[in-house]
């Protein structure tokens, strides 16, 4: 558990008491290569801190996989939309390596809120980080090209990305695979 202290402890500064407190809410799970975190229509009830692996956000459109995004190591992961309405996940969230996490599950979270204002404070900077993490994401598309998307991409996480099938990197930045072989030879 000490990648997901130190990750918090990048945020706010908390006692250990705060913060093993907080720990004792979260369980640890594990997902296989290729298991759903959430699945489309489902209610996500859930959040996890990523220790191991990586996942990747997708839908259908017109009876088209669309990768949305991908979340790494060090992060949280949840069907947002889903966790905060109540609603059905308009998303599927796969694991794309065998992945381990530490799970928040969402009736547990107001009690942790409760025992450490330091600790609802580190989800409202995770909320807000996620919101310009989707800002970003929609303003490169309007502001960049594909080329640039990629080499952003690659700066984010370099090793991880060349673990992510083609396809899925392609449908990420909007082009078709054959498009992305072009930008990669360059």
């Amino acid at each position: 558990m000490e990648k997901i202290k130190d990750h918090i402890r990048t945020f706010v500064n908390i006692t250990d008491e705060d913060l093993d407190s907080f720990l004792d809410f979260g369980i640890e799970e594990k997902l296989g290569k290729g298991d759903h975190y959430i699945e489309y229509d489902q209610v996500c009830n859930k959040v996890s801190f990523i220790q191991k692996g990586f996942f990747r956000f997708y839908h259908f459109n017109d009876g088209n996989e669309v990768t949305r995004d991908f979340l790494f190591e060090n992060n949280f992961v949840t069907s947002y939309r889903s966790f905060i309405t109540g609603m059905p996940s308009e998303v599927y969230v796969h694991a794309l390596e065998e992945c381990e996490l530490i799970t928040f599950m969402k009736s547990d979270l107001g009690k942790a809120f409760d025992t450490s204002h330091k600790i609802e404070r580190f989800a409202r900077i995770i909320a807000e980080n996620q919101f310009i993490s989707i800002e970003n994401y929609y303003l490169s598309f309007l502001n960049d090209d594909a080329e640039t998307r990629y080499k952003k991409l690659l700066e984010k996480n370099p090793r991880l990305v060349q673990k992510i099938p083609l396809k899925y990197i392609a449908s990420f930045l909007g082009i078709t695979p054959q498009h992305l072989s072009r930008i990669r030879k360059n």
